[in-house]
């Protein structure tokens, strides 16, 4: 049987404060931790035998996870810049300020086929594939939405 609530309240009223300072008051996931830590407590079954030791040492585990997970993060925000940072950004072009305003124009099914195609690079097969239709309907959808385009253009 979980921690029943009378034993949780008074863990939490005492505790709380000092497992946030304890993973990192600078921390701006130190709450989410030490509450991540409460929850499991609450769902520990059968609970630890000792709470408070058992709290500090999760506390501090979910902490490093936090740490590690937004430390890849970050990398993984920084090589994406690193690898954009030689191009011209396309969405602030004007160009690419209307295309996106024509492609709000058409139908949504329409609108993930041409995108997945031409900037996806997806071929039928696999934008059919991964919207469920077949690989003729991706066609004909596509089709229908280059010629909207072309219109929109003056281009038919």
């Amino acid at each position: 049987m979980p921690i029943s609530s009378e034993h949780l309240i008074p863990l939490i009223d005492r505790y709380w404060w000092v497992l946030v300072n304890w993973v990192g008051a600078s921390n701006s996931e130190a709450e989410d931790v030490v509450q991540a830590a409460f929850v499991k407590l609450a769902t520990q079954e059968p609970p630890p035998t000792d709470c408070v030791a058992w709290l500090f040492a999760v506390a501090r585990r979910l902490a490093i996870n936090a740490h590690l997970s937004h430390s890849r993060r970050k990398k993984h925000e920084q090589n994406s810049l690193q690898i954009c940072k030689g191009l011209s950004p396309p969405e602030r072009t004007a160009e690419a300020t209307e295309l996106r305003q024509q492609l709000q124009k058409l139908d949504l099914e329409e609108r993930e086929v041409v995108v997945a195609h031409i900037w996806g690079q997806l071929t039928f097969d696999q934008i059919a594939e991964a919207t469920g239709r077949s690989k003729a309907t991706c066609w004909r959808v596509y089709q229908a939405a280059i010629k909207k385009l072309q219109s929109y253009y003056g281009a038919v």
